[in-house]
């Protein structure tokens, strides 16, 4: 090992060792050995490799058009979802849930999509709601009870 590329005790992963790591998933059949990160693709078979190991946290930068959706958020949500996983994604475009709808349906999926820039269209959401609704059955002190437990840090 070169030592380029050691510190203290710990090192960089060779090639070989990442990818036996990674779990295969399947777009076509809709099958992964774990959903995960996408990690690598090979867009010929429609057959990509994730990190299945459930507890990383990754950051994904890139310019516009440097396929982020499309090469990793995607992937990424597909690989949950042939997993049985369950899915939590920003998506202020609509990109991934244009890419990855049809497939969430079909595993059975319920799909919220909050548009924050048109309230009116997709799943509404109101934190406050609930004491709205104990307001108006006249019940002040539990409205009062749940702003209060919302608006606390």
């Amino acid at each position: 090992m070169n030592d380029k590329y050691m510190y203290s005790d710990c090192r960089f992963s060779e090639m070989g060792e990442a990818i036996e790591d990674l779990n295969e998933c399947d777009i076509k059949s809709e099958t992964c050995d774990a959903g995960g990160l996408a990690i690598t693709m090979n867009p010929q078979n429609q057959v990509f490799m994730v990190d299945g190991s459930c507890e990383s946290h990754s950051l994904i930068i890139g310019g516009t058009g440097s396929r982020k959706t499309r090469g990793i958020l995607a992937p990424t949500v597909i690989s949950l979802a042939c997993s049985g996983e369950n899915i939590i994604c920003h998506d202020p475009k609509s990109e991934v849930y244009k890419l990855t709808s049809a497939l969430l349906h079909r595993k059975g999926y319920k799909i919220y999509a909050l548009n924050l820039r048109n309230p009116r269209t997709g799943s509404q959401y109101n934190p406050l709601r609930e004491a709205y609704l104990k307001h108006s059955e006249g019940n002040d002190s539990a409205a009062y009870s749940i702003i209060l437990e919302f608006a606390t840090p």
